[in-house]
């Protein structure tokens, strides 16, 4: 299996490329910024995604929900949303099984046994923290997210447990 986990944003998509017993390979796209056209955001997204699953040989494609607060404009919901559907799209053009996950069991996973923090910049430090304890150096939160989407998606599709507990959240 070669996953490709990405981390959702409405302009920097944290990715890594993940293999069972292998180190992962993982950046930060940073699309054009591109207003309110969102057809010009997912257009170039698109030509970034599409030769990566082609050139990278991947076989799964896993994506987070996208997490949306009080604080995020109506511009940028659509945005993220918009991002998750072209994800699945590409994946379907290219024949890819694909899923989005939620980040609840995500963090559980990659943090335990340490508690999770209720502040999302604690979180993202403490995800940042575990990568480089896995010897992964990210250089963004979002390259961080992407890791830790990989590796619990992985987890759960070696392990029966783990996938029953996962449906159960």
């Amino acid at each position: 299996m070669r996953l490709l986990s990405i981390d959702v944003g409405s302009r920097n998509l944290g990715w890594a490329v993940c293999s069972p017993g292998l180190s992962p390979s993982y950046g930060t796209y940073v699309a054009p910024q591109t207003g309110n056209n969102i057809g010009w955001l997912l257009a170039d997204i698109r030509a970034w995604l599409s030769p990566i699953l082609k050139s990278r040989a991947i076989t799964d494609v896993v994506f987070e929900a996208p997490i949306l607060n009080a604080s995020n404009d109506f511009l940028v919901i659509r945005k993220v949303n918009a991002v998750g559907g072209l994800i699945e799209l590409v994946a379907y053009d290219h024949g890819l099984p694909v899923e989005e996950k939620l980040p609840g069991p995500i963090r559980k996973h990659f943090l335990a046994p340490h508690k999770v923090p209720r502040d999302s910049k604690a979180i993202k430090e403490a995800v940042q923290a575990r990568c480089r304890q896995l010897g992964w150096p990210t250089k963004t939160s979002h390259e961080a997210d992407a890791l830790a989407l990989g590796d619990f998606t992985l987890a759960v599709k070696d392990s029966p447990l783990l996938r029953k507990i996962a449906e159960l959240v």
